[in-house]
């Protein structure tokens, strides 16, 4: 359970030896068969050194609560999300400014960028992009809503007549997109005619993609200023456009069906299941979080369930991987 804090199986055994009752490195070498006192010594260092045990009188150690060492591992994954939050901010800030750059200001290039500029002149590029779909549409949807308001119905429109015809389409909403109810109404629609669904919070640009031909860009606009969008026309930048798409994809959360669709909104975990998923994630058994959590094991075997089953999962493993995507990490 311990693996994840960068400890071994000897680390481990002897953590869930001092969390029955406080040992000497003496009584720990004796009980631990073929270990000898030094490396008894130097796992306990280890321990040690993640504040997962301490001295006490007579040569002992006693076990310490896990959860500073659970906190900085928690800190640390946070950190990793938030360095690759800002890599693809950053990527997508690089992006727009090259192609700015290096597209004439008529928005004529060499045939396989283009620029479009105004709000309702973007709007009808997008549809235009959708419609040459023949295969799938991916979709980044993130407010705010400049061109294409949900209520407006045209998106909705193109999007019902392309499924209807077999085109699949995939949408990754932001978290924040379900703010405006209508929405809300718009995706139930769009999920019964059979689109695939999933949320993510953070999501970085506005992206639409058909087939594997081209791909819209929807830049947003400054207060008071008109919006552009940067039109791609050749597999070299949309290829990489499709794979930022998919590895986004991978993290999100499926919506689920039309049932369920105005609740898709992600729900913060309680105070109480975010320690649950930090023990879970830590590798803890259900005997080691019954005794972190000053409860019996039978609750906690129960509050597992339930928490496994909040998460739309079978396994830990799964809840695990749902928790990450939700940012419950």
């Amino acid at each position: 359970m311990l693996e994840h804090l960068g400890l071994g199986p000897l680390d481990e055994r002897l953590y869930c030896t001092i969390l029955e009752s406080p040992r000497s490195a003496d009584d720990l070498a004796d009980l631990a068969d073929g270990v000898g006192g030094d490396d008894v010594r130097r796992a306990l260092e280890r321990l040690a050194g993640h504040a997962l045990v301490a001295p006490v009188d007579g040569g002992r150690w006693t076990a310490l609560p896990a959860d500073a060492a659970l906190a900085r591992l928690h800190a640390e994954r946070v950190a990793a999300l938030e360095r690759e939050r800002r890599a693809l901010d950053d990527g997508r800030a690089r992006l727009a400014e090259f192609l700015l750059l290096t597209v004439p200001r008529d928005g004529r290039g060499d045939g396989f960028v283009e620029v479009v500029r105004g709000n309702a002149a973007v709007g009808a590029r997008v549809l235009q992009v959708v419609d040459t779909a023949t295969k799938v549409v991916r979709v980044l949807d993130r407010p705010p809503y400049v061109y294409n308001v949900p209520e407006d119905g045209a998106t909705l429109a193109h999007e019902l007549r392309l499924l209807t015809a077999g085109v699949s389409y995939r949408v990754l909403y932001d978290a924040d997109a379900f703010t405006p109810p209508e929405l809300s109404e718009c995706l139930a629609e769009s999920l019964a005619a059979g689109e695939e669904a999933r949320v993510l919070r953070d999501v970085p640009v506005k992206l639409v993609i058909a087939d594997d031909d081209v791909a819209i860009l929807p830049l947003v606009p400054a207060p008071g200023e008109q919006g552009c969008a940067v039109v791609l026309h050749t597999s070299l930048v949309v290829a990489p456009l499709m794979a930022l798409f998919d590895s986004l994809w991978d993290r999100g959360v499926p919506v689920g069906s039309a049932e369920t669709a105005g609740s898709v909104r992600p729900v913060e975990p309680t105070a109480d299941e975010r320690t649950l998923i930090m023990l879970l994630a830590a590798g803890m058994k259900d005997g080691a979080v019954a005794r972190h959590l000053r409860i019996s094991e039978r609750t906690a075997n129960r509050r597992i369930s339930e928490l496994i089953d909040r998460l739309d999962a079978h396994t830990r493993f799964q809840a695990g991987i749902q928790a990450a995507r939700r940012g419950w990490l």
